[in-house]
């Protein structure tokens, strides 16, 4: 049996921290927007 699940752990992390710091990004880029 292959180990997978630290792959997949890792994987998954990756993919929420991607969507989070976009999430974050375009945040801050409302933020700025709204200030104009």
């Amino acid at each position: 049996m292959v180990d997978i699940f630290p792959y997949y752990l890792e994987k998954m992390v990756l993919t929420m921290g991607c969507t989070l710091h976009h999430q974050v990004k375009q945040q801050i880029r409302e933020e700025i927007n709204h200030e104009r």
